[in-house]
């Protein structure tokens, strides 16, 4: 349980402290993996419905694709609220590798991106690294 800070000498209570700015290239960075995450989450999951109306068997690729899109897109909602960005980082480094790999024009167009994402993150490594700013507290409301 949190105590309230008491109001100062005019007897209005203080203002809270403002809340620690994303920097822009975290911003970005969450951005592209969401977008990028729907992106081959709904490619893939086109590929599955072209794959079930043909009767053709659903490949381990196609659900490791699945995966791997829930995955980047949840990553980027955590990155966007300054949590798992070392995953982040491990996980769409691979992802990026693979991607760069494939040699088709889209998988080099997300490999790209997600190198940039891999680069964002680890220059504003010092924002995920520092705390968020705790109010102040004000003895005088403990009574001291």
């Amino acid at each position: 349980m949190t105590i309230p800070p008491a109001p100062d000498a005019t007897g209005a209570p203080p203002e809270p402290p403002a809340p620690r700015r994303r920097p822009v290239l975290v911003e970005l960075a969450s951005a592209l993996l969401i977008v990028g995450g729907a992106m081959n989450l709904l490619i893939s999951i086109q590929v599955l419905a072209t794959l079930g109306q043909e009767g053709d068997q659903v490949g381990l690729l196609l659900l490791i694709s699945i995966a791997l899109a829930v995955t980047t897109l949840a990553l980027g909602l955590l990155v966007r609220y300054g949590r798992a960005w070392l995953l982040a980082i491990n996980v769409v480094a691979v992802v990026a590798f693979l991607e760069l790999i494939s040699g088709s024009v889209v998988g080099l167009l997300f490999g790209a991106v997600d190198t940039f994402v891999v680069v964002a993150l680890l220059i504003e490594r010092r924002w995920f690294a520092s705390p968020a700013p705790e109010p102040e507290s004000d003895l005088r409301s403990y009574g001291g």
